[in-house]
């Protein structure tokens, strides 16, 4: 009678406990993760951005008319980039959080001399004992000011298959309108 109590009492715990388990369920359901665009109100900081030359005048895109642009050098190529991604296996979670990058390269694209996005090619690295090392694998970042605040408040990853070169999907209509205007004298 007593051991029969017992393991009634141990089913009924380890039941409630996978019943309100906090750890998502590995079942059969589908794990889905996915986004193309972070908008942060106050803006992203744009690694490379400060303090970097042109290295390349500003070109007409083909492709894009009126939009040119132009190959930057950061002042300083190893930083950190403010990063989201899925956490692995964790459906509809994000981790957001800075990580040690080094920038290959930087554009900037105008339309009408008003820059309304960057491009950034990045290598991820990791740091161990001090030092930077790469990681060999190799990410592109987009920031897009949306508003003609001088903010790139949008990020977004394209992800675009059998391509390595990726141009901005869009051109605000601040960019294309301060271009109609005549400058101010």
């Amino acid at each position: 009678m007593l051991g029969t109590k017992i393991m009634t009492g141990i089913l009924i715990v380890l039941g409630a406990g996978s019943a309100f388990s906090q750890e998502p369920s590995n079942g059969d359901s589908k794990v889905n993760c996915s986004f193309s665009e972070a908008f942060r109100k106050d803006g992203w900081t744009v690694p490379g951005v400060r303090g970097a030359k042109v290295v390349r005048q500003r070109s007409a895109l083909t492709n894009m008319p009126g939009v040119f642009m132009a190959m930057l050098e950061p002042a300083e190529a190893e930083t950190n980039l403010t990063d989201i991604h899925c956490l692995g296996g964790q459906s509809g979670r994000l981790e957001i959080g800075d990580i040690p990058i080094k920038i290959l390269k930087l554009w900037s694209f105008d339309y009408g001399g008003a820059i309304f996005a960057y491009r950034l090619e990045y290598a991820d690295e990791a740091i161990q004992d001090g030092e930077r090392g790469e990681l060999g694998s190799e990410s592109v970042v987009m920031f897009y000011d949306i508003d003609g605040s001088g903010r790139f408040t949008l990020m977004a990853h394209p992800k675009i298959k059998g391509t390595s070169w990726f141009m901005p999907t869009f051109i605000p209509d601040w960019a294309k309108n301060s271009a109609a205007r005549p400058p101010a004298k």
